[in-house]
Order: C-alpha cells, then structure tokens, then sequence
C-alpha cells in the first residue's frame, strides 16, 4: 500500500519530470513502486535502464569529439543507479519464496553480467575517442609546425654537432672493439701456454713414474712427487682463474671508461 509520503512523493516526481535524466527520474518513481510492486518492477526497470545506456553508447559513437559530454555524464550516472539497483536485488532476493528464489538470482546475475559488458564497451568507446582526439591534436600540431628544406637544414650548426658526435661516437666503437679483439687473443695466448704447461707436467709425471718403477724408488719419493703434482695443478687452476679475472677487470674497466 502506498503511504501519504509516497504520494507526495510521486506527485513532486510528476511536476518535475521533464527537467531530469529519464533514467534520474525512473529511479525517484522506483522508490515508490518498489513498495508497492517489489522486485519484479526493480528488475524490469533496471533492465530498461541498462537498455537506454546502450542506445545512448551508440549514440555517443556517432557524437562529435567536442560534443561528447552530456552523453558521457548521462552514462556514467546511468550506470551508477544500475549499480545502486542491483545492490537493492540483491537483498530482495533473499526476501522472495524458496520456490522463486533460483530464478530470482540468476537474472539477477544476468543483469550483472549486462552491466558488466556495458561498463566494459564504455570504456572501450571512451578509449577511442581519447584516441581520436589525441590524433586530431597531434594533426593540429604537425600542420602548424614549420618545415625547412634539407639544404637549409645541412647549414645549421646544431646539425653539425650532431653529425660530430657520431662520428666520435663510431671511432671509439671501432677502438674499444681492436682493443677488445687483443685482449682476447692476449688471454687464449696465455690458456694454451698453460694447457701445453699441463702437457709437459703431465709427461714428466709419466717419466718419473717410469724411472722410479724401474730403479725402485721409495714410496716416500713416490709420494713426494705426487703431492708435487697435486700442487702444480692448484698452482695451474689459480691460474687459470687469476687470469679470467685480470681479463674481466680489464674489460670491465674499459667499457666504464668508454660510458664516462
């Protein structure tokens, strides 16, 4: 039953319903009617209104850049009652019999679904007419900038400089690269010097082992020159790494000074 208030109420709507939204003015005359009819009015009126913010997307496609506005507004506060009447289905749902309480939610879920996809194409359209009137701007720009030819452009000295820079950029490219080049010849010299070290280390290992079977050495000898094998390989690794790491530093320091 409808109160005094509600009376009132739609009696204001009435009197000033041509000076608002009609999606504005729907939502005063739902506060009423949701009483009166319960969610089955909330839910028609809210699919009515998700239908009038598609119709007005479309014709906010075909609205020029400058005159965008009023739709824009009109959608974004469309989508917000949507919002607050899908807030409002939801608690009603739970008040509907158990036998209509399925159905009930799931278009309640479908309206949100709807909204959903409608708040995703508006941000899309938004999107492109951001994208568009950034390309109007930058074609506003280009066709005011000036242009000169390339005979008065080879003239000018900023282009001097930076033809200059290039080039002394290029000469220290192609010296760091000859520098490079020899340090790396420099250190794969220095690896095959040490593998033929091993090699030779290795013979007079074999050597003595030979010499020492065939004059039956002790095996206090034995063991000495084994332990001085086992030190020649350290002192042979070290090195190696000593020499990876000289490598590195010096590569390092080079492209540090060729950044300054």
């Amino acid at each position: 039953m409808l109160t005094s208030n509600d009376v009132i109420l739609r009696h204001e709507l009435k009197r000033h319903h041509k000076k608002v939204l009609p999606i504005q003015a729907r939502t005063w005359d739902s506060e009423i009617a949701v009483r009166a009819y319960g969610m089955e009015y909330l839910y028609h009126e809210t699919n009515r209104s998700i239908q009038d913010i598609q119709e007005c997307l479309v014709g906010l496609e075909k609205t020029p850049l400058n005159e965008g506005a009023p739709l824009e507004s009109r959608i974004h506060q469309g989508i917000q009652v949507i919002h607050k009447n899908i807030e409002r289905l939801d608690v009603l749902v739970h008040k509907e019999p158990t036998n209509r309480r399925y159905n009930a939610k799931i278009r309640v879920d479908q309206l949100k679904s709807d909204v959903r996809h409608l708040q995703s194409s508006t941000q899309s359209i938004k999107n492109k007419r951001q994208s568009l009137e950034l390309e109007s701007l930058n074609r506003e720009r280009l066709l005011q900038t000036k242009f000169t030819t390339n005979a008065a452009a080879a003239g000018s000295s900023d282009t001097s400089i930076l033809i200059d820079r290039a080039l002394q950029q290029q000469d220290g490219l192609i010296r760091s690269n000859k520098s490079l080049d020899d340090l790396l010849g420099q250190g794969q010299a220095m690896l095959e010097n040490l593998k033929d070290q091993k090699n030779m280390i290795k013979g007079f290992k074999r050597k003595l082992l030979d010499i020492s079977s065939t004059l039956g050495m002790s095996n206090t000898v034995m063991r000495l020159i084994e332990r001085r094998t086992e030190a020649d390989k350290y002192i042979f690794f070290g090195g190696m790494f000593v020499t990876s790491v000289i490598v590195f530093l010096v590569i390092l320091l080079f492209y540090m000074k060729l950044d300054l």
